[in-house]
């Protein structure tokens, strides 16, 4: 894991490996007296020194820093970004932090460009003649989750409504990604399970995804490999840049793998856990899956149950499900939906709010609400 790794997907530009945060600006020379505007978390990034350091290394910028965000953004958030970037034009976005940092930006970036709210972005309502603020988008992850650094999607959270938006443009997909494991290290335990149970949620659902490819299959088999490998290692090692790279590189390849194919059932039971009982998004995705692979089983076709079965280390495919579960329950992604208050009586409400359109419907097995109520119960 020595060294630098560089690719590109899609149109990202992805650089990879302890390091490669020092060097960011060096890589923009064409941009050196340009001005940029950071988006970053209101603490982490600022108490490690990271954003000082950021903020350094574009000296000759007009730099501006945005740090207003929600943890899972919600519309008021992105509009205050989006006005930020408004008024000061910047020509380079550059997102510092976890997945609602990333996205953040990417929907203001989009919503700024285009002169329209991030509301009339959401609701679709009038032409959607959409175009990008800053053409230089950077996307630099401090978690191992989310994998947005490298997809043309955003997620929007409304608690009022309540409602998830989900926003699909190529216009959203970022034009640089670094990757750095220094950035990931301070990560509570709390939150290396959480964004770990995203990030294989991710892979999962991309093998039993319709939309299912080739390729994505076997980016999202290597992304489960390294997470059931890696992950044990980083909760006894959490200062291991080593295997934190590792984690990054999982997250990176499950992102891949959706940016293609999307998300699925375990996806759509997940958000009305979130908007309903506060539930963080991985560990709600997480306790969820070792069930939709339950009902899933009976439309996997035989490479694909090979597939799941080598990732997770079993014998027969008969103990896959239960493997499943006892790696969540072992490193801590999961535990009783009971304990975040979901009880029964509210299990009908969360089964109908998971109808989600592109992603129950995206997966391979058409599930009935009496399937989704079992799930959820079994969860509990």
């Amino acid at each position: 894991m020595s060294g630098l790794s560089q690719l590109t997907w899609q149109t990202t530009k992805v650089v990879i490996g302890s390091g490669c945060f020092d060097h960011i600006a060096a890589d923009f020379n064409e941009i050196a007296s340009t001005s940029l505007v950071i988006f970053c978390g209101r603490k982490a990034m600022r108490e490690l020194g990271f954003l000082d350091s950021l903020i350094a290394q574009f000296a000759s910028c007009t730099v501006k820093v945005f740090d207003d965000i929600d943890p899972n953004p919600s519309i008021d958030s992105c509009q205050r970004a989006s006005n930020f970037l408004s008024e000061n034009r910047p020509k380079v976005v550059l997102a510092l932090g976890g997945g609602s940092v990333i996205d953040a930006a990417k929907v203001a970036n989009l919503a700024a460009g285009s002169a329209r709210s991030v509301y009339e972005l959401l609701s679709h309502s009038g032409p959607q003649e959409l175009s990008k603020l800053a053409d230089t988008f950077i996307a630099v992850p401090t978690t191992a989750g989310t994998g947005s650094e490298v997809t043309p999607f955003a997620t929007v959270w409304d608690f009022d409504e309540p409602k998830k938006h989900s926003l699909n443009s190529c216009l959203l997909q970022p034009t640089h990604a670094y990757l750095d494991a220094r950035l990931t290290v301070s990560l509570s335990q709390s939150q290396t399970q959480a964004t770990a149970g995203d990030a294989l949620g991710h892979a999962m659902e991309s093998i039993w995804s319709k939309s299912n490819l080739f390729h994505t299959q076997a980016l999202a088999g290597q992304a489960i490999r390294l997470i059931v490998k890696t992950l044990p290692l980083v909760l006894r090692s959490p200062h291991s840049a080593e295997e934190r790279q590792r984690m990054l590189w999982a997250s990176l390849l499950a992102g891949m793998a959706i940016s293609q194919t999307r998300t699925a059932a375990a996806h759509a039971i997940s958000y009305p856990l979130t908007l309903y009982h506060g539930i963080p998004h991985g560990r709600a995705v997480a306790a969820l899956l070792p069930h939709v692979l339950a009902a899933n089983l009976r439309a996997l076709d035989p490479e694909q149950v090979e597939l799941f079965r080598s990732c997770f280390g079993c014998e027969g495919s008969q103990d896959l499900v239960e493997t499943c579960r006892s790696f969540l329950e072992q490193t801590g992604i999961t535990e009783p939906l009971s304990n975040f208050g979901v009880r029964p009586s509210s299990v009908a409400k969360i089964a109908r709010g998971s109808n989600t359109v592109g992603r129950l419907d995206n997966n391979i097995y058409d599930l009935s609400v009496t399937d989704i109520e079992t799930m959820i119960m079994a969860a509990l």
